[in-house]
C-alpha cells in the first residue's frame, strides 16, 4: 500500500508441482496495481463542498498482469485388442493477459433526485492472435473409417488490444410520510420510501475478438475467440445486453420517549420494519427477471426476524425452468409464481458487564435486587438466618436462538426445511469457556452435527477442544497453538474422526 499515492500493488508467484507425473502449473508473476480511493478531478481540497456537479466526478483505475505457465500430460487413448502401444506426451502451454480497468462516475443531486451515472472500460493487451484451420481426419479401425474434424493452428505475433465497455444511470429519491401518535410513549411513526430505477448497457463488440471458420463435415460456421489461448479471452464475447432495475425500499421508525426524572425525558429512534422489493427487465431478450420481497425487523439484541421470497412472471416448464413466452398475466393464471422462500427468527441474551467488562448479577438488574435479603428471599422463599454468602465470580454466559424455514419450488415438488439452532457458551472464569451447538432438523427430528468446544487461554497460546458425539462426522479435534497472528501456524493438532485419524 502506497497510501501517499493512493495505490495498492501486489506481486505473486504460485507454483504446483506434481513430482511424480512431471507436470506442473506455474503463475510467474501476477501483478495488480489499482488505486486505493477514486480520484475526484474537480473537488477542491480547500473546500469539497465547492464546485457544484463536477465536484462529484470522479475516476478509478486497476490494471492486472497475468503469466501462466502450465505442462500437462498429453495422452492418446490406444486399443489394446488392435495391438496399439499406449502412448504418453506432454504439453507445454503459455497465455499472457494485460487487462486495463478505468472507471469514470458522476453522482450529482438535481433537486431532490440522486443521479449516479458510470462508464466502465476494460481493454486487454495480447501478444499473438490465434488462427485455427480445420481439416478431416480419418483413422481406419478394423477397417471402418472414422472421420473426425482437426485443426491446424498457426498465431500471428504482434501487438493486439481488446476492449469492451458499458455504461448506466442509477436515479433515486427519499419521501417520507410522519404520523404524529403522542400515545403510550410513542410520540410519532416516520415512513420512509426510497424508489429506484437503474438503466446499463452493453454493446455488442464480438466483431473485434471473433473469428470464423467453415465446418468440413456439416458446412456450417463456427466461431471462436482469436485470443482464446490467453488469458482475458472473451471479454468482448458476450453480445449485446441492455435491463432496466426497479426497486423500492421502506423503512418504518418511531420516536420512543423515556422518563429519566420527573422532570425531565429522552428520545429514542428505533426501526420497526424494513421491507425491499425490485424487479428487472431485460430490453434485449425482451423479459422479465425474478421479482424479489425482503422484509426484517429487529429488537435489540433479543429478536431479529427477517424472511425473503422471490416470484416468476412466467410459468413453469416440465423441466422445472421458466416459460418465457407468454407470461402468467398474459394467458390468465395469475401475476407471479413463487420460486422460493424463507423465514428465520433468531436472537441471542448474554451476561450484563460493567464499564469495566466486570460482569455483575443480571438477575438483580432483571427483579430489582438490591439488597443480599431481597437476593435470599426471591432464591429462597422467604428470609434466611444465615449470613450471606458473596459468590466470589460472575460467569460469563451467552444464550441464542435461532429458527430457519425455507421452501423451494422445483417443478411441481415444493422441498422444506425447517431447522433449529440454540447455541449456549458459559465462562465460569477468566480463561475457561464451554460452548454446546447444535442443528436440530423440526422435519426428520434429528441433531445434526452437534458439537462442544472448550476454550482454554493459556496466556501466549491457547487451547481449542471440540468434540462430535453424533452425526455424518463424529469425533474429536484438539488443537493447541500460539495466539499471535503472525505465529499461527505453529501448532500441536489431534483429530479422530469418522473420515480418519490425523
Amino acid at each position: 500500500q502506497f497510501e501517499k499515492l493512493g495505490l495498492s500493488l501486489g506481486v505473486g508467484y504460485s507454483r504446483n508441482q506434481q513430482l511424480l507425473k512431471n507436470t506442473f502449473e506455474e503463475t510467474s508473476p501476477s501483478i495488480t496495481l489499482s488505486r486505493i480511493s477514486p480520484i475526484f478531478l474537480f473537488q477542491n481540497s480547500d473546500d469539497p463542498s465547492a464546485g457544484g456537479i463536477l465536484q462529484t466526478v470522479s475516476i478509478g483505475y486497476s490494471t492486472n498482469i497475468n503469466r501462466n505457465v502450465s505442462k500437462t500430460i498429453s495422452e492418446i487413448a490406444r486399443d489394446s485388442s488392435r495391438g496399439i502401444r499406449g502412448d504418453t506426451s506432454y504439453a507445454v502451454r503459455e497465455r499472457l493477459g494485460i487487462l486495463h480497468s478505468p472507471s469514470l462516475s458522476i453522482s450529482p443531486k438535481i433537486g431532490y433526485v440522486s443521479f449516479t451515472p458510470s462508464i466502465s472500460y476494460s481493454e486487454a493487451w495480447f501478444t499473438r492472435s490465434k488462427v485455427k484451420t480445420p481439416f478431416l481426419k480419418v483413422d481406419n479401425f478394423n477397417n471402418v473409417p472414422d472421420t473426425t474434424v482437426d485443426f491446424t493452428t498457426t498465431y500471428d505475433y504482434g501487438f493486439h488490444r481488446l476492449y469492451t465497455y458499458n455504461y448506466g444511470v442509477q436515479m433515486g429519491t427519499t419521501l417520507y410520510g410522519i404520523a404524529n401518535i403522542g400515545a403510550l410513549g410513542v410520540k410519532a411513526i416516520r415512513h420512509s420510501l426510497q424508489p429506484s430505477i437503474g438503466f446499463n448497457y452493453h454493446p455488442d463488440l464480438s466483431s473485434q475478438e471473433k473469428r470464423t471458420y467453415i465446418d468440413p463435415r456439416s458446412h456450417d460456421t463456427v466461431s471462436y475467440s482469436r485470443y482464446e489461448d490467453d488469458n482475458n479471452s472473451g471479454i468482448a464475447m458476450g453480445g449485446k445486453s441492455g435491463t432496466v432495475s426497479l426497486s423500492l425500499g421502506n423503512d418504518f421508525e418511531a420516536k420512543i420517549e423515556h422518563q429519566i426524572t420527573p422532570d425531565s425525558t429522552t428520545e429514542d429512534k428505533i426501526r420497526l420494519l424494513n421491507v425491499s422489493l425490485g424487479t428487472g427487465y431485460d430490453l434485449v431478450q425482451k423479459l422479465w427477471s425474478s421479482f424479489s420481497l425482503s422484509s426484517s425487523t429487529q429488537i435489540g439484541t433479543f429478536l431479529n426476524i427477517s424472511s425473503n421470497a422471490t416470484y416468476s412472471f412466467y410459468p413453469i416448464k416440465y423441466t422445472g425452468a421458466d416459460s418465457t413466452e407468454h407470461t402468467l398475466i398474459s394467458l390468465g393464471q395469475g401475476i407471479l409464481r413463487p420460486t422460493n422462500a424463507s423465514f428465520h427468527i433468531g436472537g441471542s441474551f448474554a451476561s450484563s458487564e460493567t464499564s469495566g467488562g466486570e460482569n455483575y448479577d443480571s438477575l438483580k438488574r432483571l427483579f430489582h435486587l438490591n439488597t443480599p435479603d431481597e437476593e435470599r428471599q426471591m432464591f429462597l422463599g422467604g428470609n434466611y438466618p444465615g449470613a450471606f454468602v458473596s459468590v466470589p465470580f460472575r460467569p460469563k454466559w451467552n444464550l441464542s436462538y435461532d429458527f430457519s424455514y425455507t421452501l423451494t419450488y422445483a417443478g411441481n415438488v415444493a422441498t422444506k426445511n425447517f431447522s433449529a439452532n440454540i447455541p449456549i457458551s458459559i465462562s465460569p472464569t477468566e480463561n475457561w469457556s464451554f460452548t454446546f451447538s447444535a442443528q436440530y432438523d423440526l422435519l426428520s427430528k434429528q441433531f445434526i452435527v452437534p458439537n462442544l468446544r472448550v476454550h482454554r487461554d493459556l496466556h501466549c497460546w491457547e487451547l481449542n477442544f471440540d468434540y462430535r458425539p453424533s452425526g455424518i462426522i463424529k469425533g474429536f479435534n484438539l488443537e493447541i497453538r500460539l495466539k499471535a497472528p503472525q505465529l499461527r501456524d505453529i501448532k500441536l493438532t489431534r483429530q479422530e474422526s469418522t473420515y480418519g485419524t490425523f
